[in-house]
């Protein structure tokens, strides 16, 4: 993934998604490129759906029961 096919990937690269990262402003946007890793993460997930909520499952309990950096004072 890659803004422009100037890009030293694009030489050895199969595969090349281009991704815009222009703006109005003085910074880049990087929103394109987000939305793009979402979408592929989304896709993925659709093809191993179970393995995701098992994983998923995982993670949510460990953010609920896992260490913290910190103790509870009650």
């Amino acid at each position: 993934m890659t803004d422009s096919t100037l890009s030293p990937l694009s030489r050895f690269a199969n595969e090349l998604l281009l991704v815009p990262t222009n703006s109005v402003a003085f910074a880049a946007s990087y929103v394109a490129p987000v939305a793009l890793l979402e979408l592929l993460t989304a896709s993925a997930a659709t093809l191993r759906r179970k393995e995701v909520a098992n994983r998923l499952q995982d993670a949510d309990y460990e953010q609920r029961h896992g260490y913290r950096w910190y103790q509870n004072e009650s």
